[in-house]
């Protein structure tokens, strides 16, 4: 699993107003060092929601954080977790996307 994504609302600890709507949660894998990076670009990539912190962001899909990095960070989850996967299970993902 290299990502997931949910519908939430923003945490409590974050202040709210009246407009507040609900918006997709996007969590994504990423390495520890660049996951605190992102956190501290963006507000809305936080610590991952129901992840471990220390390698996983979840970013609100707001609009605010821009659709190119949104695919950089997508392409480097992906990668991250195919890097881990055995030479058969890579090999099996090649057939199918090639």
């Amino acid at each position: 699993m290299f990502a997931t994504l949910a519908l939430g609302e923003r945490a409590k600890s974050v202040d709210k107003t009246p407009a507040d709507k609900k918006y997709y949660w996007l969590n994504l894998k990423c390495d520890p060092n660049e996951a605190i990076m992102l956190r501290d670009i963006f507000p809305a990539i936080i610590p991952g929601y129901h992840m471990c912190k220390k390698s996983w962001n979840t970013i609100i899909l707001d609009g605010s954080v821009p659709h190119g990095e949104l695919e950089r960070m997508m392409d480097n989850s992906y990668w991250l977790v195919v890097g881990k996967m055995t030479k058969k299970d890579q090999q099996s993902l090649r057939v199918h996307f090639n």
